[in-house]
C-alpha cells in the first residue's frame, strides 16, 4: 500500500511542496490528502477536506503546514486520531523539536524541516532535523518527499537560524536584487521582458558557475572584471556602499527574528 502524505494547511509552502511532489513523478495525486478551511481550486486531483481529523486518521506522514501560532491547537485537535507510527513533519519557523514534542501527550516521531518556495519548480532546498524517535528508514522516507522537489540536508537543530537566512528566507532578498537589476536594464532602454530574460539567465549562470566549478565567488567575480573596465566600476560602487555588509546585516536581522520567535514559543509552552 502506498504511503499516504497528509497536509493540514494548504498555503503557499504546502502548495509548492505538493506541486513539486507531483511534478517530479515521485508521487501520485491519490497519495496526497489535504485539509484546509479555505478549499481552493483543486487542479491536481488530490483529495481535499476541511476536517483535520480525517487527515490525521488517514496519513502515514502528516505535514503541519499551518502558522506557528496554530500548532498547539491543531495538535490538540488531531493527536488522539493519529496512527501509532504516524510521522509528524513541521515546516514552522520558531518551533523547536522540544516545543513540538511538548504539544503531544506521548512519544512522537517528528521531523522539523525548513523548506523554501522554489520547491514549486523542483529546485527547493530543505533542511531536515529529525527527533530521536525516528529510525534511519523513517528519516529516509521523509527525505524522499523533499528530495522529490529539490535538495535536502540533515542538519542539527542548532543550525536552524543559519538555514533560515541562507535558504528559507533568502529567495525573498534574491528576488529584490533581481528586480533592482531588471529596473536597471529598463533604465538603459530594455523592455521589462527583455531585461528579465537577461538578468535571470545571468543569475542562473552565475549560480551554476559557483556550484559546478568549485571556484570561490570572489575569484569568479574578479574573472569578470577588467582593469578600468565596466564591471569593476559597478563592483567598486557596491563595495563603496557596503553592499556585502548590507546583505549580511539583513541576514542577521532575519536570524534575530527567528531567535525571538523561538523564545516566544518556548515561553508559551
Amino acid at each position: 500500500m502506498a504511503t499516504k502524505i497528509g497536509f493540514i494547511g494548504y498555503g503557499n509552502m504546502a502548495q509548492a511542496m505538493v506541486n513539486g511532489m507531483i511534478a517530479s513523478g515521485s508521487y501520485k495525486s491519490r497519495d496526497i490528502i489535504v485539509s484546509d478551511l479555505n478549499i481552493k481550486e483543486n487542479v491536481l486531483g488530490i483529495k481535499m477536506t476541511t476536517n483535520n481529523k480525517d487527515i490525521a486518521e488517514s496519513a502515514d506522514i502528516l505535514v503541519l503546514a499551518i502558522k506557528p501560532h496554530q500548532y498547539k491547537d491543531v495538535i490538540a485537535e488531531v493527536k488522539g486520531h493519529l496512527k501509532v507510527d504516524t510521522i509528524i513533519v513541521s515546516i514552522a519557523a520558531g518551533l523547536t523539536i522540544c516545543t513540538l514534542e511538548s504539544y503531544f501527550d506521548y512519544s512522537v516521531k517528528l521531523v522539523r524541516t525548513m523548506p523554501n518556495t522554489p520547491a514549486m519548480i523542483g529546485i527547493g532546498m530543505t533542511a531536515l532535523m529529525p527527533n530521536s524517535n525516528m529510525t534511519e528508514g523513517e528519516v529516509e522516507s521523509v527525505q524522499h518527499i523533499f528530495d522529490s522537489f529539490g535538495k535536502t540536508e540533515i542538519v542539527v537543530e542548532e543550525l536552524i537560524e543559519a538555514v533560515i537566512v541562507t535558504s528559507g528566507s533568502s529567495p525573498a532578498y534574491i528576488y529584490m536584487m533581481i528586480e533592482a537589476m531588471i529596473e536597471g536594464g529598463i533604465n538603459e532602454g530594455m523592455t521589462r521582458e527583455m531585461a528579465t530574460t537577461f538578468v535571470c539567465q545571468a543569475m542562473i549562470g552565475a549560480t551554476k558557475m559557483v556550484m559546478e566549478t568549485g571556484v570561490h565567488p570572489n575569484d569568479l567575480r574578479d574573472a569578470v572584471c577588467s582593469p578600468n573596465g565596466t564591471t569593476i566600476q559597478a563592483v567598486n560602487y557596491l563595495k563603496d556602499n557596503n553592499f556585502g555588509k548590507i546583505v549580511k546585516n539583513a541576514m542577521k536581522a532575519c536570524a534575530d527574528r527567528s531567535h525571538e520567535m523561538t523564545k516566544s514559543a518556548s515561553n508559551n509552552q
